[in-house]
C-alpha cells in the first residue's frame, strides 16, 4: 500500500513515541510480511535512534510489537537490546498494564535468564507496587509469566504472589463473572 511507502520516507523523522506507536499500529494492523518490509526496516532503524527518549510505554508497546510482529532473528539482535536496555531505565515508570505486557514478552522471547535476567525481578517488583491497580486479567497474565520455565524465580517473585493472593482475597468477590473469568 501507498501509506507504507510514505511511512518509510517518514520514518527517519520520527521521535521515540512515533515509532513505538508505528511498530503497534503495523503489528496490529496484521499486514502480510512482503507488506511490512516496505517500512518495517527503515522504521526499526530508527528505533534505534530514537530508543534512549521512549517512555514505559513506548517500550512495552515497541517490545509488544516486536513479539507480535515475529521479527527474524537479524531484527531481533539489532532492536531487542536497545529496547531491553531502554526498559531498564524506565520499568520504575511502567504503569500496571505496561508490566503486565511486558512479562509475558519477556516470557516469549525466552528473556527472562542470561545476560538480561536482571530485568525480570526488577518488572517483578514494580509489578508489586502496582499491583492495587492490575484488572484480574493483568494479573493472570503476569502470574502465568513468572510460571514459564524461561523465568528462574528469585526472592522479589514470593512477596508479588503474596500482594497477588490479597488482592484476589479482598477484591474477587466484587469482580463480575465476566471480569473473573478474564
Amino acid at each position: 500500500p501507498a501509506v507504507l511507502v510514505q511511512l518509510a520516507e517518514v520514518a527517519g523523522d520520527m521521535t521515540a513515541q512515533e515509532v513505538a506507536n508505528t511498530l503497534w499500529a503495523v503489528a496490529k494492523l496484521e499486514l502480510d510480511p512482503t507488506q511490512r518490509e516496505v517500512a518495517l526496516p527503515v522504521v526499526l532503524g530508527q528505533l534505534v535512534v530514537v530508543a534512549a527518549g521512549m517512555n514505559a510505554q513506548d517500550v512495552a508497546n515497541a517490545l509488544w510489537a516486536s513479539a507480535k510482529l515475529e521479527l527474524d532473528s537479524a531484527q531481533q539482535e539489532v532492536v531487542l537490546p536497545v529496547i531491553l536496555d531502554r526498559l531498564h531505565h524506565v520499568v520504575g515508570y511502567m504503569n500496571a498494564l505496561d508490566v503486565a505486557s511486558t512479562l509475558p514478552i519477556l516470557a516469549s522471547f525466552g528473556i527472562a535468564a542470561g545476560s538480561v535476567g536482571y530485568l525480570v525481578p526488577l518488572l517483578v517488583k514494580r509489578a508489586q507496587q502496582v499491583v492495587d491497580r492490575m484488572w484480574p486479567n493483568q494479573l493472570a497474565s503476569s502470574v502465568c509469566s513468572l510460571a514459564q520455565p524461561s523465568f528462574e524465580c528469585d526472592e522479589t517473585v514470593g512477596p508479588f504472589l503474596d500482594t497477588v493472593a490479597a488482592k484476589v482475597a479482598r477484591e474477587a468477590s466484587h469482580w463480575s463473572d465476566e471480569v473473573a473469568a478474564s
